[in-house]
């Protein structure tokens, strides 16, 4: 495994690093071996293969293995974010990892432990990455694995990229470490059929946790107007006692039940949130079952982050406690007893925070696997949409996950900027990671780019007009809240013209100066998408063999914010 190279890339092996509890080891060979540990990589078909055998109980905290990258132009590498919620980007310089203010809104968009220390000149991608070299790229994709989680780092300057894995409990004998696939091509892992895009109503971007029974069957009512056919009318955030507390409130006296068979007597599937792992302060959950909930070695409870539309500071259930995955599976069979096809589940990250668990010796990826894989059970053969959630590549986690923040009809909120906060909700901050995470739709779930808005907001024109068709053409599943009286018809006008291009798949994108280019095909047609992604107007030089569609203007002068769509002649 001295020297691999892969289209345009060569990897030339540095050496690796095995950190213990108490002390370091180094080595220069892709193996090392003593009296009580044996760490051996190697290569095979296009993998890199790791693993551990202890000859005692030993804890080993992590794993890393570094390789010098040449390519002959300038490398470029992908900083995937820790979560649904985290920035994700294809950098050419180092980034500074951003502290918000308030340290617990850290918990919301970086690793909650803060695991990976990240060396000067470098950046930190979690559990995947890619390298680009001119316009080839190398994309290093972990097969799903139940032992270790996975972290990269690169170094600008040094061109070296540290492969991390977080091992992080005892082991003894054998552990296999690493499956890690290098591939050139990411259509090659695409692994879900091609969809027609789906329609989901939500409650959440206009009502928020002001929801009533009145409010949500008003809004049902009235989808018979919409000019295309809704999947899914999903009841977000407020129809729960608590947060912990997963039983309807007094807002809604008909009973879920009652409310998911109007939804289905419509002809739409009735989805619903939920927030199952964690619970609020003012919730019975946290007053009576003190026991159910994650602390650290001195018995102190452990914060998993603030919210202040809750109860402010919120904890997280220990899952790993057999009353805990009882009392949730009752909830889930309660609302799958209701009638609700579409489960999204939030603040799923708040697995990941490390404490003094139920289960001894158990890893942090354990611990999530043991979670999500109950969380699948609960769910069944429904439709599982994660959010807030760690940022896995499996066929056994979600079906649908967020990509991106929360959005806002504010285009950037000023407090987030003030406050250090990257995660904070904005238009901006959901279509940055709608543009940069979108080659992972269909990959090993459809990409939730969050809600376009429909109705009048603080967003310009050429900034609504950009979410709408990117958060439509980028990804197979399209939600909307606005109250459906509010719904402008300029912009129903324009989902009218895009179900044109439903069958619309992205085979190429590039970045370059704050101007994403996205290139794909429908059945018949070849499609081009540039956005400019940036403040300033910008000129792009457009082929003279495109045709203008969507209203687009045929000038290569974009203004800020500005998508523009084409067709090949």
């Amino acid at each position: 495994m001295t020297s691999l190279s892969l289209n345009s890339f060569t990897l030339n092996f540095q050496g690796l690093e095995i950190f213990l509890k108490d002390k370091k080891i180094t080595s220069t060979e892709e193996s090392y071996e003593d009296s009580n540990i044996k760490v051996k990589f190697s290569l095979d078909d296009n993998r890199i293969l790791g693993s551990a055998n202890t000859a005692k109980s030993l804890y080993i905290d992590n794993i890393a293995i570094s390789f010098k990258i040449t390519c002959v132009n300038k490398v470029y590498f992908y900083k995937n974010g820790f979560q649904s919620w985290s920035p994700s980007e294809e950098l050419s310089l180092p980034d500074k990892q951003t502290n918000p203010i308030f340290p617990p809104l850290k918990k919301h968009f970086l690793d909650p432990e803060s695991y990976i220390k990240v060396p000067t000149g470098s950046s930190l991608s979690h559990f995947f990455t890619y390298l680009r070299c001119g316009e080839n790229k190398l994309y290093f994709i972990p097969k799903d694995n139940q032992k270790t989680l996975t972290h990269f780092t690169y170094n600008f300057q040094k061109k070296e990229l540290r492969i991390i894995i977080e091992v992080g409990k005892e082991v003894i004998g054998k552990t296999n470490l690493l499956e890690l696939n290098l591939l050139t091509d990411w259509l090659n892992w695409k692994n879900i059929t091609s969809l027609d895009r789906l329609f989901t109503w939500c409650s959440w971007y206009y009502y928020y946790n002001k929801i009533d029974e009145k409010i949500i069957l008003d809004n049902l009512k009235k989808t018979s107007k919409l000019p295309f056919k809704l999947n899914y009318f999903q009841i977000d955030d407020g129809w729960q006692e608590s947060i912990g507390d997963w039983k309807e409130n007094k807002k809604f006296p008909s009973g879920l039940k009652e409310i998911a068979s109007q939804v289905k007597d419509a002809g739409i599937k009735p989805g619903i949130w939920i927030a199952p792992f964690v619970v609020e302060k003012k919730s019975l959950i946290f007053q009576e079952k003190k026991d159910w909930l994650l602390k650290n070695e001195r018995g102190k409870l452990i914060t998993a982050g603030f919210n202040p539309l809750w109860s402010g500071f919120f904890y997280t259930l220990d899952i790993t406690h057999p009353e805990v995955k009882a009392y949730l599976t009752e909830k889930f069979d309660y609302l799958k007893k209701c009638g609700f096809n579409l489960f999204k589940c939030d603040f799923l990250y708040s697995l990941l925070v490390k404490g003094n668990h139920y289960q001894k010796n158990l890893s942090r990826n354990e611990i999530l696997h043991m979670g999500i894989s109950s969380l699948r059970e609960m769910v069944g053969k429904e439709i599982l949409l994660g959010c807030g959630a760690p940022l896995l590549l499996s066929p056994k986690t979600y079906d649908i996950l967020r990509i991106g923040t929360d959005t806002s009809n504010k285009w950037v909120d000023f407090l987030g900027v003030l406050l250090h906060y990257e995660a904070m909700p904005s238009a901006y901050n959901a279509l940055h990671n709608t543009l940069t995470r979108q080659f992972l739709d269909g990959a090993y779930f459809l990409n939730d780019p969050d809600v376009a808005y429909l109705r009048k907001t603080n967003l310009t024109r050429h900034q609504n007009r950009t979410i709408i068709i990117n958060n439509y053409l980028l990804s197979q599943y399209f939600s909307f809240s606005d109250p459906i009286d509010l719904i402008e018809q300029e912009y129903l006008d324009l989902l009218q013209e895009l179900q044109a291009y439903k069958d619309f798949k992205v085979e190429k994108s590039t970045v370059s100066d704050n101007i994403f280019y996205f290139e794909g095909k429908t059945t018949s047609e070849n499609i081009f998408i540039w956005v400019n992604f940036s403040f300033e107007p910008a000129i792009v030089d457009l082929p003279a063999n495109l045709i203008p569609i969507l209203h687009t203007e045929r000038i290569g002068a974009f203004k800020p914010y500005e998508t523009k769509v084409f067709k090949k002649a």
